[in-house]
């Protein structure tokens, strides 16, 4: 296993995304689906900063979805390719992916009900991460980098309160919504997902979309996709990798901030999703 991940991390930077997910659709082809009787159209909705990455490489795994029978595309995918936005609506079995969106954009992808989960993380958590990962450690992008040249003009202080309100205004929409889900749609937690009982907690979230794997490939799919290992916890880096940082500055953010356009959405949705 260790020679197909060396393997993969040598000729991922040569496969676009949308590539990589047509060809792991077609490695699901090749293996005959063993169970088709659950939910046909299934999602994976989540924030920023709740190893998203992690948890879409697991889901997408051929060894899983071979017991469903379910297709795997990437929300952003739709979003930017139509030739893969239409491949997903003529998609007898689908799962999709890394949905950052609210609930609207999300189950807006098709016609018909969609069974899913929604993976949150304390906001705390949320609000820490995304500041440092903004700030510092995210790979430029339009988004971060007209975050940066904001607060390249300020002092800390300062920085720091426009980053926590930037943070209110990008994930309001997304929080409020799925904190309304209905019966179809599991909402999960990062901390159980990467805790110290992951397994049980994968079970439960692969019980709810109708993925009933036997637990000796569920502890295969998870080795290979070990948190620790993503984390490059033996690198000199490791202090700036986003994997690496969970939850190790959420202490700093306990009490913060004052400021009322922040501190009260934090405490609603902490309140929500039943954080403190």
């Amino acid at each position: 296993m260790g020679a197909l991940r060396t393997a993969r991390d040598v000729l991922r930077p040569m496969i676009d995304g949308p590539l990589e997910y047509r060809l792991r659709r077609s490695a699901g082809r090749l293996m005959p689906a063993l169970d088709q009787t659950g939910p046909p159209h299934l999602f994976h909705a989540c924030v920023w900063k709740t190893a998203s990455q992690w948890v879409r490489l697991i889901l997408s795994d051929p060894r899983l979805l071979r017991y469903g029978g379910h297709a795997p595309f990437i929300w952003a995918h739709l979003r930017d390719d139509p030739g893969e936005a239409r491949a997903y609506r003529a998609a007898h079995r689908s799962l999709l992916l890394t949905g950052y969106g609210t609930p609207e954009m999300l189950l807006g992808q098709r016609d018909g009900p969609m069974r899913g989960v929604f993976v949150i993380r304390d906001p705390r958590a949320l609000l820490a991460s995304w500041i440092t990962s903004t700030r510092y450690t995210h790979r430029p992008n339009p988004s971060v980098l007209a975050h940066r040249a904001v607060m390249s003009e300020m002092t800390d202080k300062g920085a720091l309160s426009y980053a926590a309100r930037a943070f209110v205004t990008e994930f309001a929409p997304v929080l409020d919504g799925w904190a309304q889900v209905g019966a179809e749609t599991q909402v999960v937690r990062f901390e159980d997902l990467t805790g110290a009982d992951g397994e049980d907690a994968w079970r439960r979230l692969l019980e709810h979309l109708g993925l009933a794997l036997p637990d000796a490939v569920l502890a295969r799919v998870l080795r290979t996709y070990r948190i620790e290992a993503l984390a490059g916890t033996g690198s000199s880096k490791a202090e700036a990798d986003k994997y690496a940082l969970r939850g190790k500055r959420r202490a700093d953010f306990e009490n913060f901030p004052p400021d009322p356009a922040v501190a009260e959405p934090l405490q609603q949705w902490m309140h929500a999703y039943g954080y403190g």
